[in-house]
């Protein structure tokens, strides 16, 4: 099967940025597979000005979402929950993907597998530390010789490029 038969017709060519959907630059590559240089498909590239309008976006997000306004921490576990369910939803279609793009073997027990359940963990793991606010909680670390206080707190957004 092919990786544009995996993936909504809708979302291929776009860039989401702000929760919006926008058009490409109009300017495209091929993605060949690394195992028999075949042209999977054309990657559609953002223009420089959308990866600034992405990166602006981003830190408005973090600064409104986790400065300013830390109490949305509950929307932030229900969203990373919708992620990790999207995720576990469409586990065969990413296979697909996965071993179209890295050349790597998808057989079950494999790389995939590892990978991809540790991906959904990590995503629970942080939605179920936000729900018990155990994010913030300090960490002292005293003994005769030392006083280390330090919690664990975002230093910023993270930015996923990626191409289908």
């Amino acid at each position: 099967m092919a990786i544009s038969q995996t993936f909504p017709r809708d979302v291929l060519g776009l860039s989401i940025i702000g929760g919006k959907r926008v058009d490409s630059s109009g300017r495209t590559f091929q993605k060949e597979s690394p195992t028999d240089l075949s042209v999977l498909g054309d990657v559609n590239l953002a223009t420089e000005a959308q990866v600034e309008a992405a990166l602006a976006s981003a830190w408005k997000a973090y600064w409104q979402d986790t400065v300013l306004a830390p109490s949305n921490r509950l929307q932030r576990a229900a969203m990373l929950e919708a992620v990790a369910a999207e995720l576990e939803k469409r586990k065969e279609d990413l296979r697909i993907t996965y071993g179209a793009e890295s050349g790597l073997p998808t057989a079950p027990g494999g790389r995939f597998d590892i990978e991809f359940s540790r991906t959904v963990n990590q995503l629970l793991f942080h939605a179920l530390r936000l729900k018990d606010h155990t994010h913030f909680i300090p960490i002292l670390d005293v003994t005769p010789s030392s006083d280390i206080r330090k919690t664990r707190r975002g230093i910023g957004p993270v930015l996923v490029l990626g191409a289908i």
